[in-house]
């Protein structure tokens, strides 16, 4: 089932693993911990995207101009939160976000989740 996500919606359900799983603070702080995080995810869990997010060496680690365009892409469009904190941004989804993310995540195979 989970062959048929878009790199948008695992984007979506990297974020909501976060946000399901996590307690009293279910957000990403900032965009470097947000892509080494999700390089992670795509070098360990699902390699098969490692083409799509064409992950480069840069200044503080991996970086992917897929995904930096994919949040800001999520972010316009209603389903993810960028909040300003002192020198970095943090990531959460809206509530659009996390009916829109329950619907693809229910779609994730059990051994990616």
């Amino acid at each position: 089932m989970s062959d048929s996500l878009t790199p948008e919606d695992w984007v979506l359900a990297f974020v909501y693993a976060g946000h399901n799983n996590c307690t009293g603070n279910p957000k990403i702080n900032g965009i470097l911990m947000f892509t080494k995080q999700f390089f992670v995810f795509v070098k360990e869990i699902k390699k098969e995207l490692q083409d799509e997010f064409n992950f480069f060496p840069y200044d503080y680690g991996p970086y992917s101009f897929v995904l930096k365009d994919l949040v800001e892409k999520l972010a316009d469009d209603g389903y993810i939160s960028i909040t300003r904190v002192a020198d970095r941004q943090d990531f959460t989804l809206t509530d659009a976000g996390v009916r829109k993310a329950e619907a693809i995540y229910a779609n994730v195979d059990e051994s990616t989740k």
